[in-house]
């Protein structure tokens, strides 16, 4: 197509050619005349004092609708109010906190509190309430202090539910490329379960009282440095039953309670960066302990549960990009459990001359080990072969199968559809 120019397209042409030609970087400004000793930046600024919003919310519910009651934080009739807010605060010394609530006051509502100053110290605080219900039961079974009493003429409408409140609070301590931090949080849950035992007279269905509390506490150390990366952690949960066995007034313990347990592990994870190699270890050792009385019945030698099984945990992860296009990943794992838990001799029924007389509950162990190699190579934006071998190793006692292994290897070509690309039917 012609196209005419006349002298005034021909200066603009010449004229965005030298534009172009110029290099007006920040970089190559000349700052030898400016004076920037007063210079501040009218953008950089952190607002100091106190700031933020608090909205109170206020209604009436009608019927006491299990629904509603979860979807709106509130089962039973009535006024209802609700407060929820955001407030943060900043001095010029640098130390802010902050603080969020949602919904407080009805049967799920949550509130965060965080102060500190980065560099020195961060503290935490937190609660949480949260209510599920489900259904009104029907039983004609009451329960009072750990006793169930049947009634042949009352009948129980208890409402099956849970409701969790949980507190926690937090430290970490900063010094130079050194961290130590500790957290705890404790958890109380009540309400109502659906069970069934079987009596006398048949199965009786009823609700089942719950009423536990479950600690965690984690403590530990942190370094870091331009390339590396530790950490020396201990995690400890504690859980707790305020429910004992149930009974009935002519028979003790007909429901065993949920026992009480503790867990214990110390970790040490690691990360090391080499040019454009990663390598990531983690070491973990634990014990899980359940010490608790068993109901005692005929031919049960154990009057005490004394559970333990210690774990053992070891990774090494290393990735490694080894060209612009190739990276290769590798990994090998480790896991051990080994149940350290009561044995006794326990009396068979005896119908033939290899069964019968006694025999011995046996602790069951199993040891896991792991070997995978990966890798991928991009030919170009559109085209990626990649592939992956991985060897598994499980080792159990006691059973059928003691020794499994099993090894898996795949490969894959990506390929991504050319814009250009346009197929036609030729078929007449």
């Amino acid at each position: 197509m012609p196209m005419k120019l006349n002298l005034i397209t021909l200066g603009l042409m010449a004229a965005a050619g030298q534009v172009a030609a110029a290099d007006f970087g920040v970089m190559h400004a000349n700052t030898s005349k400016v004076n920037t000793t007063d210079y501040q930046c009218q953008r950089c600024v952190n607002p100091t004092g106190l700031r933020g919003e608090v909205s109170v919310s206020t209604g009436w519910k009608s019927g006491d609708d299990i629904h509603s009651g979860n979807a709106l934080g509130k089962e039973d009739s009535g006024w209802l109010g609700a407060v929820s807010g955001e407030f943060s605060y900043r001095d010029g010394q640098g130390y802010q906190a902050s603080v969020e609530a949602d919904n407080l006051g009805l049967d799920s509502s949550r509130a965060h509190l965080q102060a500190g100053k980065q560099g020195v110290f961060k503290a935490t605080a937190d609660y949480q309430l949260l209510r599920h219900s489900q259904v009104t039961g029907k039983s004609p079974v009451w329960y009072s202090d750990n006793l169930l009493q049947p009634s042949a003429t009352d009948t129980r409408y208890p409402k099956l539910f849970t409701e969790r409140e949980q507190v926690g609070a937090g430290l970490t301590l900063y010094y130079q490329d050194y961290s130590a931090f500790v957290a705890f949080n404790h958890e109380a849950k009540t309400g109502n379960k659906a069970a069934s035992l079987i009596a006398a007279n048949g199965v009786l269905n009823f609700a089942a009282p719950i009423d536990n509390t479950t600690d965690l506490l984690t403590a530990g150390l942190s370094a870091n440095g331009d390339n590396w990366f530790s950490r020396l952690q201990y995690n400890g949960s504690f859980f707790r039953n305020d429910i004992g066995n149930l009974s009935l007034p002519y028979s003790d313990d007909v429901y065993a309670a949920t026992p009480d347990n503790d867990a214990h592990q110390v970790s040490l994870d690691g990360q090391y960066l080499l040019d454009r190699t990663v390598v990531n270890g983690h070491l973990a050792a634990g014990r899980l302990i359940q010490d608790a009385d068993l109901i005692q019945m005929d031919g049960n030698p154990l009057v005490n549960w004394n559970g333990e099984v210690d774990t053992s945990d070891a990774r090494l992860s290393v990735s490694s990009l080894l060209t612009a296009k190739w990276r290769v990943n590798g990994q090998l794992s480790y896991s051990d459990r080994d149940n350290q838990g009561s044995v006794a001799e326990f009396a068979q029924l005896e119908w033939d001359n290899v069964n019968g007389a006694f025999k011995a509950n046996v602790p069951l162990d199993i040891t896991r080990k792991s070997v995978k190699l990966q890798s991928s190579y991009r030919f170009s934006s559109d085209v990626r072969l990649s592939g992956q071998y991985q060897h598994k190793q499980t080792e159990r006692n006691y059973l059928e199968r003691e020794d499994n292994r099993e090894d898996n290897l795949w490969a894959r070509l990506s390929l991504k559809p050319l814009d250009n690309l346009q197929l036609n039917n030729c078929s007449k």
